[in-house]
């Protein structure tokens, strides 16, 4: 997996803000129970970040992070 905190900050630095792993965990530094739960392996729950969508929303939103997510990969 990817550094996750270099990819929010590259995200971040794009105007895209995201969230490292859920909403259960995010301020706990814990590793992800849902994730867990899931029954995912620890390398993918801990190297997820969370992204929310709202109703405001606009299919270009979301093409912007496609594509803010394939640059930062990239980088």
């Amino acid at each position: 997996g990817w550094d996750v905190s270099q990819l929010a900050s590259a995200l971040d630095a794009q105007g895209i803000l995201v969230s490292l792993g859920s909403a259960c965990s995010s301020m706990k530094g814990e590793p992800d129970p849902v994730l867990a739960a899931m029954g995912l392996p620890e390398a993918v729950y801990s190297s997820s970040i969370r992204v929310s969508f709202c109703d405001v929303m606009q299919e270009r939103d979301v093409a912007a992070l496609a594509e803010g997510l394939q640059s930062a990969i990239r980088a």
